[in-house]
């Protein structure tokens, strides 16, 4: 299975059964940060904090490269069928739709889940609660699921549609860099485990759902012939492309004055004439059949 669509679907619907099925993964996970009279002491790591602030530039200049690619496309009459402005308009689309509006509008503030610092377990009031179980512990800016982990995995979508010569070089930076902004919320308490996976996938299928929009998604995305069915279908029909020649049959069948009767023995598949292109058998008499099928051809016009 190679559809990002059904991937991303189906590491949703994996992710959501382990973590309701055993709670206790997020809670041991974020344990190991947590150090009883220090609290989440990484949060005040100075690079950390450095990482965490670069997201907001980084993320910045993507979206601004994806608004330029637009503004240039649509200055120069180049916006409707330009594959580069299709894919700007996807990204940012999903920007909005994934981290903006699923997981920020919907998700951080109607579910309702508690971030790991604010547990009694940890310094809090609040009690753990397990993924996709809403709650009224939490009332806004919550930690299902993480902002900052699906805002990452979007970057690794404008990595992944960059042209093939900087794409080349620049798509496991990026996978990097996403992977440590995402684990640095659970190294601060920000995020359980839980929180930061399912916004991969969830961002994932978004993006997968708008990616199957796109004109240029429909067939490599359903269906995996690539460029070589198209191509296929714009072959000639066979019987444009070698027409049979009748004189040529009629040499063939009749050479030398003999009827074209089978011997005894034989099928008449066995003396069959050849189709018109077939290469001709070596040697002089070869050469002379074909020569006398090119001399007798016009006198089709004749018929």
């Amino acid at each position: 299975m190679s559809d990002p669509l059904l991937l991303s679907l189906a590491a949703t619907f994996l992710l959501s059964l382990v973590f309701w099925t055993f709670p206790g993964i997020d809670l041991t996970v974020t344990g190991l940060f947590y150090r009883t009279g220090d609290g989440f002491a990484l949060s005040r790591d100075p690079m950390l904090k450095a990482l965490r602030a670069s997201s907001i530039w980084v993320m910045g200049t993507m979206v601004t490269g994806a608004l330029g690619v637009l503004a240039h496309r649509a200055a120069t009459g180049r916006l409707i069928g330009s594959l580069q402005a299709r894919r700007a308009a996807f990204l940012i689309s999903g920007l909005a739709v994934g981290p903006g509006l699923l997981v920020n509008g919907v998700l951080k503030s109607l579910w309702g889940r508690p971030r790991p610092v604010h547990l009694e377990i940890w310094g809090g009031k609040a009690v753990h609660v397990p993924v996709w179980r809403m709650s009224d512990q939490c009332t806004g800016n919550c930690s299902f699921v993480s902002g900052e982990a699906s805002s990452a995995a979007w970057m690794v979508a404008v990595a992944a549609l960059l042209p093939p010569s900087v794409r080349r070089w620049a798509l496991w930076p990026v996978v990097t860099y996403a992977v440590a902004l995402s684990m640095n919320r659970l190294a601060f308490g920000g995020h359980f485990l839980s929180d930061i996976l399912l916004s991969w996938s969830l961002t994932a299928l978004v993006l997968g759902l708008l990616w199957r929009c796109l004109p240029e998604a429909t067939t490599s995305m359903r269906g995996r012939g690539g460029p070589g069915l198209s191509r296929l279908a714009r072959l000639e029909p066979l019987g444009s492309v070698a027409p049979i020649s009748t004189s040529a049959l009629r040499l063939t069948a009749n050479e030398g004055g003999r009827a074209s009767h089978p011997k005894d023995g034989q099928s008449r598949a066995d003396q069959a004439p050849p189709l018109a292109g077939a290469m001709p058998p070596p040697g002089r008499s070869g050469r002379q059949g074909l020569r006398a099928s090119h001399a007798a051809e016009p006198r089709l016009n004749d018929l």
